[in-house]
């Protein structure tokens, strides 16, 4: 979609600027809302959602610990040492 500036000029034109520096607002503001939206563009809704989502947990982030695994998915779990 083209940018049209003088559609937007008036939500600047309260502003100390020339018609220059207004036009060049108007493009980095469209500029900002286009990458938005390109990053968004082709998915839905829930997929957004679900990104958030796995991000939650029952605990705060500052809650939680971070431990080492003590072996590697494939390998055979350590013994316990007896006490």
């Amino acid at each position: 979609m083209p940018l049209d500036i003088e559609k937007y000029r008036h939500y600047v034109a309260g502003f100390d600027l020339s018609p220059e520096e207004q036009a060049e607002l108007i493009r980095n503001v469209w500029m900002v809302l286009e990458s938005f939206v390109d990053q968004a563009y082709g998915r839905h809704p829930h997929q957004h959602r679900r990104r958030d989502l796995q991000f939650k947990d029952l605990q705060d982030p500052i809650d939680l610990l971070e431990s080492n695994m003590s072996y590697l998915p494939d390998e055979t779990p350590r013994p316990k040492p007896d006490h």
